[in-house]
C-alpha cells in the first residue's frame, strides 16, 4: 500500500461551466512570464495567517494559456489574480499544502508553527489584486490573504538571472505552453554520486512516460542537477537530524514514519523553477520506503526501494 498518511477531507467540486472560450484572453492580460511569491503560511488547527515574503521573477510562464480560470473547485485552498480596476477573475488554481496537513493534527490544536510556501501566477500586464483564500469546514473559501501590485512593482524580468543549476531535458521536446512540463529535483545525493543522480533522473523520467495514461501524451520531463552536503534524507526517530539549508528531505513527518518530504521548500523552488514546470518531483536518494504526493504542491518518492517506480507514480497522482 501507499505511505500511511490518513485521508484528507473531500473537497467538493464545483460544476464545469467555464468553457474555453469564456476563459479570459492571455495575452491581453499577462505578459510571458512568471511572478513568484514566497511567503510564510502560520497558525494553529483553527487560525491562519500569510505573511509576503519576496517577489521573483522566474523566466518564461509555462502554464496553460487556454485554461486560466480553474473550473474543478478542488484543493484545500484557491489562489486568485483579478484586475485591479474591474475586479475581473483574471487567473485561479486550487492547491493543497503541508501547513493545510499540519492543521488537521494534535499538535495543530495547542501550537503554532509556520511553513514556507510559493505561488507562481503569470506576469500582469495591468495592476492586479493576487488572493489567497483557504476552505473552511463548510466547503466555501474565505480570503486570508490579499495584495494589490501593479507592473512598476514586479521584479524587473529584463535582469540578469544568476546562474542555476545544470538542466537536463529527459524526456519530450513540446513547447512549455502546449505540454505537461515535469522536474525532477534531487535531494540527498553527493556530488560524488553524479553518475548514478543522472542514471535515476533517466530511469525515473522514462517510468512516467511509459505508464498509461501519460504514454503518448505531450508530456516533457526534466531533471536538476545538484548535489547535497549528506546523502539520504533525515530520520528524527532515529536520531538523523537535517542537514542545514538545502532541500531537507526528511521522513516522519507529521508524526508518520514513512511520510516523506522536503521542508526547504524555497530552496526546491529555486532549483525546480531553473526549468519550465507545472509539477514538481522530489527524488531522494534513500533505499528506504515512503513519499508523499499533495495536490498542485509536489512529489515525493524513494530512488532505490523495491517499490520505487509505483511509489513515484502513484505520489504523482496525488500530486497532480
Amino acid at each position: 500500500t501507499a505511505p500511511a498518511r490518513g485521508d484528507a477531507p473531500v473537497c467538493p467540486a464545483a460544476p464545469w461551466d467555464a468553457a474555453a472560450d469564456a476563459q479570459p484572453a492571455f495575452d491581453r492580460w499577462f505578459e510571458d512570464g512568471t511572478l513568484r511569491l514566497d511567503y510564510e503560511h502560520a497558525g494553529t488547527a483553527t487560525e491562519e495567517t500569510v505573511t509576503l515574503h519576496a517577489l521573483r521573477d522566474e523566466g518564461p510562464w509555462a502554464g496553460s494559456r487556454t485554461w486560466l480560470v480553474d473550473p474543478t473547485g478542488f484543493g484545500k485552498y484557491r489562489a486568485e489574480v483579478r484586475d485591479a480596476a474591474s475586479g475581473a477573475l483574471l487567473w485561479s488554481r486550487g492547491f493543497c499544502t503541508l501547513f493545510g496537513e499540519w492543521q488537521t493534527t494534535g499538535e495543530a490544536a495547542a501550537a503554532t508553527r509556520t511553513f514556507p510556501e510559493t505561488l507562481r501566477v503569470p506576469r500582469p500586464k495591468a495592476p492586479v489584486e493576487i488572493s489567497i483564500h483557504s476552505r473552511g469546514r463548510d466547503g466555501s473559501f474565505g480570503r486570508i490573504w490579499a495584495k494589490t501590485l501593479a507592473p512598476k512593482e514586479l521584479p524587473d524580468a529584463a535582469a540578469a538571472r544568476p546562474g542555476g543549476p545544470e538542466v537536463v531535458l529527459l524526456e519530450g521536446a513540446a513547447a512549455p505552453a502546449t505540454s505537461l512540463d515535469v522536474v525532477i529535483v534531487p535531494a540527498g545525493y553527493l556530488a560524488s554520486q553524479e553518475a548514478k543522480l543522472r542514471g535515476d533522473l533517466r530511469r525515473f523520467a522514462k517510468v512516467l512516460v511509459d505508464t498509461p495514461p501519460f504514454t503518448g501524451s505531450r508530456i516533457a520531463v526534466y531533471g536538476i542537477i545538484d548535489f547535497g552536503a549528506a546523502a539520504g534524507a533525515a530520520e528524527p526517530r532515529k536520531g538523523r537530524a537535517l542537514e542545514a539549508g538545502g532541500i531537507q528531505p526528511t521522513f516522519d513527518t507529521l508524526g508518520s514514519a514513512r511520510y516523506l518530504n522536503a521542508l526547504g521548500h524555497w530552496r526546491l523552488r529555486d532549483l525546480a523553477g531553473a526549468a519550465p514546470y507545472d509539477a514538481i518531483f522530489v527524488m531522494v536518494n534513500t533505499s528506504r520506503y515512503g513519499g508523499a504526493g499533495i495536490f498542485n504542491y509536489y512529489a515525493v518518492f524513494p530512488s532505490d526501494n523495491d517499490y520505487d517506480e509505483y511509489v513515484f507514480v502513484h505520489e504523482f497522482g496525488h500530486s497532480f
